[in-house]
């Protein structure tokens, strides 16, 4: 009941229907976790600014999608191939 009520206020404070919201939320859980992961796992310094001023600032989807491959999926790659020797 909530959750129905409050994906029609979204829905209508964007005027989106459904089809939009079942792309959009996806996309937006995904720009959040993006920005979440860059201010919690980049080191403390301009590179940490500049990703998530890039994360931010890109058109949402574009810039996390940057970082998802520029960023995310090496640093990923670096711990497993750490862990398996």
């Amino acid at each position: 009941m909530w959750l129905n009520c409050s994906l029609n206020m979204i829905a209508s404070l964007f005027n989106l229907a459904g089809p939009e919201l079942i792309i959009l939320l996806p996309m937006l859980g995904f720009w959040i976790w993006m920005i979440a992961d860059c201010a919690t796992n980049e080191p403390a310094s301009g590179a940490r600014v500049g990703w998530l001023l890039a994360v931010i600032l890109i058109p949402f989807w574009i810039g996390a999608l940057l970082y998802l491959f520029c960023r995310k999926l090496p640093r990923n790659a670096i711990a497993k191939g750490k862990r398996e020797q």
